[in-house]
This record gives C-alpha cells, sequence and structure tokens, in this order.
C-alpha cells in the first residue's frame, strides 16, 4: 500500500465568496475524477486512492466548506444545497471535461444531487457507503458526537490516536495522512482541528423521494459501493435500489466499515477501478487496466465472494 505526496493544494472562490481548499494529485490535465469526502474529514481521506489511480491520472479532492483548509460559512449555517451548489460549481470551472464524481457518505448524498444538476459533466458517479433509507442514517449520532469530542490535542500523535479508536479497521498510515489536513498547530504548539464547529448543527435528514429522483435524473453507470461491516447502507437495500437504476451496480468490500477507502483501500480500489475500466478504458490512466478488468487472485480475495454475482 503505497500513498502519493506529489499532490498540490488549489484554492477557488464560490460565487457566495467562501475559498474552498481543493487537492490535485498526479499529471497536469484536467481533473478526471472529483472526489467528495464525508462528514468531518477532509480532501486528504482519498489520497490513497488518488495512488491507484497513478501518475497520469488528474483527481481533484474538495475539502467541504467549513472542513480541511476550507473557509467557514460565516453565517454559521451548513445546509446540503450549499455543498451541492459548491460541487457544481467547482464542475463548472474546475472540470472542462466530463468526471467520474466519487462521494462518502455525505458526500456521496452531495454528488448524487451535482450529477443530477450537471449530468453533461459526469462520466459516471460512486456513491460510497450513502445512506439511502432514514432508519439505516445516523446523522443525530454523528453531530453528538461531533459536537462533544475533543477539538484540542497534545500532539498530532493524540489526535491520530483519537482517531484509531473511531476507526478501529483503518490503515494507521492513512489516519497520519488525513490528520495532515484535518489539524492546525495552535502557537501554543497544541493541534486544533480544522472543522467549524457548528457543522453539528447541520441537518442532514434524509428524504428517499429526493434521494431517488436525483439518482433517476443522473441517467449515467452509478457504482454503490458499500462496506461489508457497514451499518448505513445495508446488502438489501443497495439491491433494491438496483431494480430501480438500470446503469447501476453495487459492489461490497470485505474487511470494511463505513469509511470503506480507509478501512480496506486496496480493496476499495479493486471495486471502483474494475467497474470503471468495464466501459471506459481511458479513464484507467496508468493504473494496469488489465490488473483491474482481469483481476487475479489477491485482487478477488479482497471483495466479499458474493461481490462478484452482484457486478458481473
Amino acid at each position: 500500500m503505497q500513498t502519493k505526496a506529489n499532490h498540490q493544494q488549489l484554492h477557488h472562490r464560490t460565487p457566495d465568496g467562501l475559498n474552498l481548499s481543493l487537492r490535485m494529485w498526479g499529471g497536469h490535465g484536467p481533473p478526471q475524477f472529483l472526489l467528495l469526502h464525508g462528514y468531518g474529514d477532509n480532501a486528504l481521506v482519498w489520497d490513497h486512492f488518488a495512488s491507484a489511480l497513478g501518475d497520469s491520472c488528474c483527481p481533484l479532492a474538495m475539502d467541504l466548506r467549513g472542513h480541511g483548509h476550507s473557509e467557514w460559512d460565516p453565517r454559521g449555517i451548513y445546509a446540503l444545497p450549499d455543498f451541492v451548489a459548491d460541487a457544481v460549481n467547482v464542475l463548472d470551472e474546475l472540470c472542462p471535461a466530463p468526471v467520474v464524481l466519487v462521494g462518502h457518505s455525505l458526500g456521496a448524498q452531495i454528488a448524487m444531487r451535482a450529477a443530477a444538476a450537471r449530468r453533461e459533466r459526469i462520466r459516471a458517479v460512486v456513491l460510497v457507503d450513502v445512506a439511502l433509507r432514514a432508519n439505516e442514517a445516523s446523522g443525530a449520532q454523528v453531530h453528538r458526537k461531533f459536537r462533544e469530542r475533543q477539538r484540542v490535542y497534545d500532539s498530532a500523535a493524540q489526535y491520530i490516536a483519537f482517531l484509531r479508536g473511531q476507526l478501529p479497521l483503518a490503515r494507521v498510515q492513512l489516519l497520519n495522512v488525513l490528520a495532515e489536513g484535518a489539524l492546525r498547530v495552535r502557537e501554543d504548539g497544541h493541534c486544533e482541528e480544522r472543522c467549524d464547529p457548528m457543522l453539528a448543527n447541520m441537518d442532514d435528514s434524509i428524504d428517499r423521494l429526493a434521494i431517488m429522483v436525483a439518482l433517476k435524473q443522473i441517467a449515467r453507470p452509478i457504482l454503490f459501493v458499500r462496506g461489508a461491516g457497514s451499518a448505513v447502507l445495508s446488502r438489501a437495500t443497495a439491491r433494491e435500489v438496483l431494480t430501480e437504476l438500470a446503469q447501476s451496480r453495487v459492489s461490497t468490500v470485505a474487511a470494511a466499515g463505513h469509511t470503506v477507502m480507509l478501512d480496506n483501500p486496496d480493496g476499495f480500489s479493486a471495486a471502483v477501478m474494475q467497474y470503471i475500466g468495464k466501459f471506459s478504458s481511458e479513464l484507467m490512466c496508468d493504473a494496469d487496466a488489465d490488473r483491474w478488468s482481469r483481476p487475479d487472485r489477491q485482487v478477488r480475495e479482497l471483495l466479499e465472494p458474493s461481490n462478484r454475482k452482484e457486478t458481473p
């Protein structure tokens, strides 16, 4: 497992005047992927996946407003339509060619709506462990934990230890990278989380009807990726959605919970790249398309046995 250090930080100002931070990996062409992280995370959650795409590929990842190095909303108000507007603006301004739009959790809620609004700018959509039913969402619990958790740490090591307690399946190396985008060092030497505390008040209630309307409007290939141990997107719900979306597939990644790309990064990359390789080989960049499209035994073992039936 490797991660790249060759990413650059970019900045983009939204129409409402907020400065967003973005990270771009790889080459110098237009982005082929736009990556949206989940609640409380930052763009560096995608670092391993960016490595798997290869050096000639140019994935672009956003720090959502109020997260990472992006500015806080001066109103202290965070709502899904604002996040969607930011993603649409980035698609319009920074993505001249159609992209694969990848989102995790909250980022997946944003991605499906942005893709529906700008489907001409989308090649495919990957929705990672997204809540599709209200009874499978745990937003209130997530917000409570966010509100109650410690914000100032003696060191980055103490923060990483906290993350390890919250994400026991995650690879420590990836948590180290994630911490780089999550913390600022204060004058007294302590480390403070960059996320706006007001994110705890965000309303992210699940509207099943609105979700299905957005998914049907996308009219592009959609891959749902879920962790085998996830309580957010059940296998039954994912399969139910497949019956309503002609171009959709579901892939279940073994040894992973909600944060699939941190828990089993190789399995996550395998699931996404196998799917993309089926319909768009040019998007494989230099990521060894033959290996992903015809996975060897080692790659197959990263996925659940039943996964090959779900993604024929």
